[in-house]
């Protein structure tokens, strides 16, 4: 029986690495890179009066997706897996306020455009929705 709890300590281990790399600040092998991340949002705030064209719904629906994909994320792995809790967000808050404060922490932190976007999107939600 020891063995088993054993190696599920080892496999929260080996996940806890897995999500903690997913986060981390590193560019390289990122799929999306902050520059890239608020290009999509500033592009979808550039075409906002013309909500008809592919133009406004790519650049929104990549920034409003990738955006509600980390907190998805962030928010499931506390609350299933019983990781800590980064973030709490308030029940009123909708998807449009959360990327309005993520573009705004990238616009405010352009020295972190170089890193991974989910790190970048990550350290958003924390500094703005802290847990007390």
């Amino acid at each position: 029986m020891s063995g088993l709890i054993y190696r599920r300590n080892d496999m929260k281990r080996v996940l806890l690495a897995i999500v903690l790399l997913g986060f981390s600040s590193v560019s390289f092998g990122a799929f999306m890179s902050g520059h890239e991340l608020l290009d999509h949002m500033e592009n979808c705030v550039k075409y906002k009066a013309e909500q008809e064209t592919n133009e406004y719904y790519r650049s929104c629906g990549v920034g409003n997706a990738y955006v509600a994909g980390v907190f998805d994320t962030g928010d499931s792995l506390s609350e299933r897996w019983l990781f800590e809790k980064h973030f709490c967000k308030p029940d009123d808050v909708g998807r449009q306020q959360l990327e309005d404060i993520v573009r705004k922490y990238m616009i405010d932190h352009p020295e972190q455009m170089n890193f991974a976007a989910a790190g970048i999107v990550f350290d958003a939600l924390v500094g703005a929705y802290p847990c007390e």
